[in-house]
């Protein structure tokens, strides 16, 4: 066993998490093995605060979580947010009017809720899968609540068409736009990544980005992957994320996460 691996960061969904949404516990009982290492274990995911501090608490990881894409690092253990970079839409509600017309689903996420309109059972069931209770309102642009992120939700082409016109119209504010899944576009503060926030908790523990691994399969973890002194995309990744990659592992459904860890660890 060597120390190649001194800190890790580990996105979720289509990585940790196979495609019916499970962890296995092979995979889980190394990450705890990594754990009782003191090698920090940081879940590094789109998803919002609530939903990833139950997996995290599920499984037993007690260190750091970087949710929500990178808006918000926090510390299980303490529940201390060490990071937050929040979306003025509570100051600048003609974001929301601009993200609203686009037609897609709209959904709103702050530390501690989700809101969105009433909507229909494909999208109720979405946020089944992905553990979320969003509260219903009925005006977007009147939610008085520090939000992390906006996420529009579509079919695959209505995304395509969407992001084509989107960052030309959002280039006025503060915030940035990027897909983060086939059918999700997230919209966060322009200084918000993945990368930026697994180099703050690498500066904050003392530990070098040669001895990091990160591990992921989307766009939306392309730049903690470069970050990372040892970048691994998943096999199910697309070819570009995994060109980025220092190294390839296999698919969220062959334990790619637990070949990866071993490949470099033992």
């Amino acid at each position: 066993m060597n120390n190649k691996i001194q800190m890790i960061a580990i996105d979720i969904d289509g990585t940790l998490l196979n495609d019916d949404y499970r962890w296995d516990s092979e995979t889980r009982d190394l990450l705890l093995e990594l754990q009782s290492s003191n090698i920090p274990v940081m879940l590094c995911t789109g998803r919002p605060l609530k939903a990833t501090k139950q997996i995290a608490l599920d499984m037993g990881i007690e260190s750091y979580l970087i949710t929500d894409n990178g808006a918000v690092v926090h510390h299980i253990k303490s529940s201390e947010n060490l990071a937050v970079k929040e979306v003025a839409v509570q100051h600048c509600p003609e974001i929301v009017q601009l993200l609203e017309q686009t037609g897609a689903h709209l959904d709103l996420t702050s530390l501690q809720e989700m809101y969105t309109k009433a909507h229909g059972p494909s999208v109720a069931e979405l946020y089944k899968k992905y553990m979320v209770n969003p509260l219903i309102v009925e005006d977007m642009t009147k939610v008085d609540d520090s939000i992390v992120k906006a996420t529009l939700f579509d079919e695959p082409e209505r995304i395509d068409s969407i992001m084509q016109y989107l960052p030309q119209k959002l280039k006025s504010y503060p915030v940035q736009c990027f897909r983060s899944g086939p059918t999700f576009i997230d919209i966060m503060h322009q200084e918000t990544s993945k990368g930026n926030a697994l180099h703050f908790m690498a500066h904050h523990l003392g530990v070098s980005a040669e001895f990091v691994m990160a591990i992921g399969n989307y766009y939306n973890d392309l730049d903690m992957i470069r970050y990372a002194g040892i970048g691994v995309a998943m096999g199910n990744a697309p070819e570009d994320i995994k060109q980025a990659a220092n190294f390839v592992t296999d698919t969220n459904n062959r334990q790619g996460v637990k070949k990866a860890i071993e490949r470099y660890w033992r």
